[in-house]
């Protein structure tokens, strides 16, 4: 049931990533400076880099998808830290987005405690976003991570 859900999860991002590829549209408004009412806005996607993917050891498979789906939508790598106890799971996971034609590299799944290798993929210089799911944890991982934004 819970991989059926993370199927439905893949499917409902994929389409909400259509919407997010950026847009151009003129906006009209009399608060804009200068003379003229209208200003043409112009959004765009840029991609952060190396997403590190930290899911908690409950729903291992849909949460870890909540977090890789929209990293690879947005144009990010991903490194997929699975929780120890979710780790051949996460594993499988990683080798059917191989599967499905994802390249090697793309999404790399790192297994261990998070007590013997969590500080050395929070602190490492290539990782530019962490996304986490926790409490204490999570507070600790904000603590050493700096000023790399968290999700």
């Amino acid at each position: 049931m819970k991989v059926v859900r993370s199927g439905d999860l893949v499917s409902y991002t994929a389409e909400e990533g259509v919407r997010i590829l950026g847009e151009g549209k003129f906006l009209v408004s009399d608060s804009f400076p200068g003379n003229h009412r209208t200003k043409y806005c112009l959004t765009s996607i840029i991609p952060l880099g190396v997403i590190l993917a930290i899911p908690p050891f409950n729903y291992p498979v849909n949460l870890a998808v909540s977090k890789i789906i929209p990293a690879l939508i947005a144009g990010n790598s991903l490194v997929l830290k699975p929780p120890t106890q979710g780790a051949v799971s996460a594993l499988h996971m990683v080798h059917c987005f191989h599967l499905a034609g994802f390249p090697k590299g793309l999404i790399s799944c790192v297994t261990g405690k998070g007590s013997e290798i969590g500080d050395f993929l929070t602190m490492h210089p290539r990782v530019n976003c962490i996304s986490f799911t926790g409490g204490d944890t999570g507070i600790a991982i904000s603590k050493k991570a700096g000023m790399i934004p968290l999700s």
